[in-house]
């Protein structure tokens, strides 16, 4: 991507890793959101809201740098202030560890300093928002609501609802916030994959997620997880099956309207010694987990349940490459026009670590504003 000129259009460009190195080894497949001048540039970035002033980001100050981008009046601002932040993680499964504080997040907790949303202390920086630009991200932590056994301690249901009484309020408020266009959701477990042998689908997202993100038009979601990369078609409600199988909404085209439906992204290329692009079923097809038996000392966990569904929501699968991150360059476009996220999937190869672009699709929606 070229500099940004003086004056023009504002573009935004959003990163997504799923990277154990993007967050300072905080676990394989964590779900990050990170803002970036280009993409060949390896620091976090900032970014301007509509009306060129600087908005926050996610984690504790760790290097001093400033950085500028335009804002969408075309103005050269400040996004970040020296040593503005890390990067915006989404707590999964290996950030759970046994006796390290109250539901086993200390560590986590400790290593991040994330926007207080007033939970309870012991939930702080679990789940949180931000804002960068026209863009609301909002950070979840599955383990609340996943059915799998996958951490040092089973955790399911530690908020009593909390989370999700949170998830639902702020996702009202934001739809009514004629600043925001786009809403997009990082979290580390994923309600679709196509791979087989792995984690799979949970349907504990399916059924407390999903619903909530089709209410209020939720526009993209990315997660980790699966240690591959794929995407699925937007996707709106869910046929009447024991797995909830999401319905897509459309099979194609260059472009996509998240207005009629939720593209799903998993990003689990960041680093890892198993990957599982190699796992795809030969044709879309996807494990859901859901149930778990009794504990199994000698699992040291709750064995799962899966149920095998077809996968008619799949609409890209890398099988060839185990490594990768996605761009998500985003032009707030006209007022009264549409704004659109166009996003690439860059694998990275050969032993430089060259990139590589495999997969691109296209987000648009009317701007709200």
């Amino acid at each position: 991507m070229d500099e940004y000129p003086d004056t023009g259009v504002s573009r935004r460009a959003l990163l997504s890793l799923s990277a154990v190195t993007a967050v300072g080894g905080a676990g394989v497949g964590i779900g990050v959101m990170a803002l970036r001048h280009r993409v060949a540039d390896p620091d976090v970035w900032t970014q301007p809201d509509r009306t060129g002033a600087p908005t926050a980001t996610c984690a504790t100050p760790t290097w001093p740098r400033t950085e500028f981008v335009p804002g969408r009046t075309g103005s050269r601002t400040t996004l970040a202030p020296p040593g503005t932040g890390r990067g915006c993680p989404a707590a999964g499964n290996h950030e759970n560890e046994l006796g390290n504080g109250p539901i086993g997040y200390a560590a986590y907790q400790t290593y991040f300093a994330l926007p207080d949303v007033g939970a309870d202390s012991k939930f702080r920086g679990l789940w949180y928002a931000f804002t960068a630009g026209s863009v609301r991200v909002i950070s979840l932590n599955n383990d609340d609501i996943c059915i799998q056994d996958g951490g040092d301690t089973y955790v399911r249901g530690y908020s009593a609802g909390a989370q999700r009484r949170w998830l639902a309020t702020e996702l009202a408020s934001v739809r009514n916030d004629p600043a925001i266009d786009w809403v997009v959701v990082c979290m580390h477990q994923t309600a679709v994959s196509t791979a087989d042998r792995t984690n799979g689908a949970d349907l504990g997202i399916r059924h407390d997620w999903l619903p909530l993100f089709d209410q209020y038009g939720v526009d993209l979601v990315v997660c980790g997880h699966e240690h591959h990369y794929e995407r699925s078609h937007p996707v709106r409600g869910a046929q009447p099956t024991d797995t909830l199988t999401p319905i897509p909404v459309a099979d194609g085209g260059e472009v996509v309207d998240t207005t009629k439906g939720t593209v799903h992204v998993v990003i689990g290329g960041g680093g890892t010694s198993v990957p599982s692009n190699r796992r795809f079923f030969d044709q879309p097809r996807c494990r859901v987990l859901t149930g778990v038996g009794a504990f199994d000392p000698r699992l040291g966990r709750r064995p799962p349940i899966y149920l095998t569904e077809d996968a008619p929501w799949s609409a890209f699968r890398d099988r060839d490459h185990p490594h990768g991150f996605v761009a998500f360059d985003v032009d707030p476009g006209a007022p009264g026009g549409q704004t659109r996220i166009t996003a690439t999937q860059y694998a990275v190869t050969g032993p430089y670590g060259d990139l590589k672009p495999v997969d691109r699709f296209t987000l648009a929606r009317p701007r709200a504003g």
